[in-house]
């Protein structure tokens, strides 16, 4: 992978991809509930983006650091937040000066080149008994799981159209994202999953209310492998 590649990729998508749109800010928002039990003292947000959990995650820790890749998503982000020491920098060259009580991924490792040198790397900031708190799309999602008896996929591992526009590489299952931290280095101490998404986030938005969508989050925890999102918690 080229450096230079990889940082004007990231500045294309952030020109349009926004997280708080839609139902994906909904799905942020749920995703920092599962994430508050292991939220404590100083934290590094890996890919701030437009800042959604960067919100949420400012007034549940001490301490935070986020570092993006995208300038143009710093810079805006500089000016909203007080507080916070925002880093512009690619994760694989990036050198926070410090380490942590616990690390935030959310929505990443299925973006980067290499999720496995990502997560060692990550090993070097934390502090001993620290978390590295991990969510990533799911493969067996139960909508993805939809899609393909549709026929709109071949298989749910593959990446549709909405995947490759906001710079997915990958989607990952309980198992392939249990392999990819432990190769890392980490003690993964639980998987759980975020949300039970039956429909296309369009259609979550457009049907569900509230009541319902807390519903599916409840259901989230009870049937994790067919979760939308995978939530892994490793021990440092």
């Amino acid at each position: 992978m080229k450096l230079d590649t990889e940082q004007a990729r990231l500045e294309e998508i952030a020109g349009y991809f926004r997280t708080e749109e839609g139902f994906n800010g909904t799905l942020i928002r749920y995703g920092f509930r599962s994430l508050q039990p292991w939220l404590r003292g100083s934290c590094l947000e890996l890919g701030s983006a437009d800042g959604v959990m960067t919100e949420h995650l400012l007034g549940a820790v001490d301490e935070l650091v986020s570092v993006d890749g995208s300038q143009h998503y710093i810079d805006e982000l500089r000016l909203r937040f007080a507080g916070v020491r925002f880093d512009c920098s690619l994760f694989e060259t990036y050198e926070p000066g410090m380490q942590f009580d616990c690390i935030v991924a959310t929505h990443i490792l299925e973006h980067v080149d290499d999720p496995t040198a990502i997560a060692a790397r990550a090993r070097q900031w934390i502090k001993p008994g620290g978390h590295f708190l991990v969510i990533v799309p799911n493969a067996h999602s139960f909508n993805r799981l939809m899609g393909t008896r549709m026929g709109m996929l071949a298989d749910c591992h593959d990446l549709h159209a909405g995947d490759i526009a906001i710079g997915h590489r990958r989607v990952f299952d309980h198992d392939s994202m249990y392999a990819t931290l432990t190769a890392a280095g980490w003690d993964v101490e639980h998987m759980g999953g975020v949300m039970f998404k039956p429909v296309a986030n369009s259609q979550m938005g457009q049907w569900f209310d509230d009541q319902m969508i807390e519903a599916c989050w409840k259901l989230g925890n009870e049937f994790p492998r067919n979760a939308a999102d995978i939530l892994a918690v490793c021990r440092g």
